[in-house]
């Protein structure tokens, strides 16, 4: 299984809120972005899905 599909996302996350708060001069992230965060991990995660459940099918697996 190649991890880059899903690390690259995993660890963007952090270092665009890493670099955000060293922008902003180490304020808290608002509580309003956190919404946000949660709405584009559960995309993450229905892609992930999908792409994981479209391998299987695209590669004949008669479950699927």
């Amino acid at each position: 299984m190649d991890w880059t599909y899903l690390l690259v996302p995993a660890a963007s996350l952090p270092a665009a809120v890493w670099l955000a708060r060293r922008r902003d001069g180490g304020r808290p992230v608002p509580p309003e972005a956190l919404p946000t965060c949660a709405a584009l991990l559960r995309l993450l995660a229905r892609l992930q899905q999908h792409r994981g459940l479209a391998s299987g099918w695209l590669a004949g697996d008669r479950s699927f």
